[in-house]
């Protein structure tokens, strides 16, 4: 292995690990999501400051990701789950409904994400 190299876990070590940062990382892009519809346009600076810092800490952790996976299968699944998380929260604290088309659209989103991380 080269000088500087890391190395990978293998992948029985590598799933904990990945699922407590992607349940990390969907609870910040999630809140952070969450927050920034309650700033109205960032007019409520104290919620658009949380949103930022939020969606800085969703960043920090696929960063973390990326150590144990390629950044293309870790960037398509730790963003699908953000919106799905998103859809979510949006039903569940502002009433927001998805129109059928929405719908159709996260299950492409799950679609590809699942064939890619099969690739």
């Amino acid at each position: 292995m080269p000088a500087g190299a890391m190395r990978r876990k293998p992948p029985h070590e590598r799933v904990g690990s990945l699922l407590r940062i992607r349940d990390r990382r969907r609870r910040a892009r999630c809140g952070g999501d969450l927050a920034s519809t309650k700033s109205n346009g960032f007019a409520r600076r104290g919620w658009g400051a949380l949103s930022i810092v939020l969606v800085l800490a969703a960043f920090a952790l696929l960063a973390e990701a990326i150590k144990d996976m390629d950044l293309a299968v870790a960037y398509a699944l730790l963003g699908a789950t953000g919106i799905f998380g998103t859809a979510i929260c949006g039903r569940l604290f502002f009433g927001q409904r998805l129109k059928p088309v929405g719908w159709l659209g996260l299950s492409l989103i799950f679609g590809a994400v699942l064939v890619l991380h099969t690739a």
